[in-house]
């Protein structure tokens, strides 16, 4: 008999979706289409409205509200910068494996989607990464889970036109209709994209706190993984929010220049120590004929490439 995974993080869906419903009815309705910062503010907003003080003496909503702020716009960035790769919060194992999972759900059919995800626990939970470091991983799981069940019923309620209803909940998935286009069929088709956001976004917000692994149990721990759950929750609604408003896509990621430094890109006769290089010698890069360590078919260029004596124009 098979044991399932218990996902520690389940209990994140309900308040992932109060939060997008929060934010369609509290958003400008179009058009035109709310600026982005708005978006930004909406999601505070609700986050406040959560962590609001009866005592209207207490500081703490207005501090946390300034700390919290930048997370939205930060994890916006990082997600149209294409830069969950280049985040040193996670080690390799933590970015291999969360690859893997988006990978597999951008390329799943819609229906498939849930399936894998449930999936994707169980590769956690075998991964050997200690609990710590399998937190923000589950998040971001348990939020793409419940980003796949709200989206499909928005597509479902809102394409073709809904019937009338007066239900709270279902008038606020109504007014992402205008976000959406009107075929179903498409908006299906979006719809891994869509859940990716929400977990791609829930990672780069829980970064955001740096939570610490101090490699022994201890209440460093359980705060700072406390603390990304929230960051996670913040991220993940102004991405999934955005990525169906604005149609946000990450650019492409080039390779870093890691293999260069700057002295390959300065003539020598400025340069008084070159520096030693990884890379390919500058007359060669400009030639662009480098071919392993030495330069093909091109007059002597003193690069000590192989190309003899002769100097760089």
């Amino acid at each position: 008999m098979s044991v399932r995974t218990f996902n520690p993080y389940y209990q994140l869906d309900k308040p992932f979706v109060n939060g997008l419903n929060y934010i369609i009815d509290n958003l400008p309705a179009p058009p035109p289409t709310p600026e982005a910062e708005k978006l930004f503010k909406t999601v505070i907003e609700y986050i406040g409205s959560i962590l609001d003080s009866d005592d209207p003496t207490d500081p703490i909503p207005g501090i946390v509200g300034a700390f919290i702020a930048p997370i939205v716009p930060n994890a916006a960035n990082a997600y149209r910068d294409n830069n969950l790769p280049n985040e040193l919060f996670y080690n390799e194992t933590q970015r291999m494996l969360g690859a893997s999972i988006l990978m597999a759900v951008k390329n799943s059919p819609p229906e498939s989607i849930e399936e894998l995800l449930n999936d994707s626990e169980d590769k956690v939970s075998e991964s050997g990464l200690p609990s710590s470091e399998q937190a923000p991983l589950y998040i971001a799981i348990a939020l793409g889970k419940a980003s796949y069940a709200y989206w499909r019923t928005v597509i479902g309620e809102c394409t073709p036109p809904p019937p009338d209803s007066s239900s709270s909940s279902s008038s606020s998935l109504v007014k992402w209709q205008p976000y959406i286009d009107c075929n179903r069929a498409i908006n299906y088709a979006n719809l891994p994209f869509w859940v990716c956001a929400t977990m791609e976004s829930a990672m780069l917000g829980y970064s955001q706190m740096n939570s610490f692994d101090f490699k022994i149990p201890s209440l460093g721990n359980t705060l700072g993984v406390t603390a990304g759950e929230f960051a996670a929750l913040i991220g993940s609604l102004g991405v999934s929010a955005g990525k169906v408003i604005y149609k946000w896509v990450p650019r492409i990621r080039l390779p870093k220049l890691d293999n260069f430094v700057i002295s390959d890109f300065i003539p020598d006769e400025y340069s008084p120590v070159r520096t030693k290089s990884k890379g390919p010698p500058r007359c060669c890069l400009i030639r662009e004929t480098q071919v392993g360590s030495e330069c093909k078919s091109l007059p002597a260029c003193g690069c000590g490439g192989g190309g003899g004596g002769g100097t760089l124009a």
